[in-house]
């Protein structure tokens, strides 16, 4: 199966994450915590060198935030509860 939403491509394995991410809590919760526990590594690192500057080590906590709250969003869609939410366009 492949669906095309937004540009966005819902394949078999999409779907799968995506249901296991809002089944599945502790799931969602552990991969959280394990950015969490990334991203003060990262401002504590002790062994970064003098060459990599603080643009490297902001960067880096930026895509952590940017991948924790993109499976945040998977797993618990902010916009559940809207309206125009409330019915499906297409239920397979």
């Amino acid at each position: 199966m492949r669906i095309e939403i937004a540009g966005a491509q819902i394949t078999d394995a999409v779907v799968d994450v995506i249901e296991t991410l809002q089944s599945s809590p502790e799931i969602a919760k552990t991969y959280i915590n394990t950015i969490d526990d990334l991203t003060r590594a990262v401002i504590l690192d002790l062994s970064a060198t003098d060459d990599e500057s603080d643009a490297v080590t902001l960067s880096r906590i930026r895509v952590l935030q940017m991948i924790r709250r993109d499976i945040i969003a998977l797993a618990t869609p902010p916009d559940v509860d809207i309206p125009a939410n409330d019915t499906p366009t297409a239920q397979l």
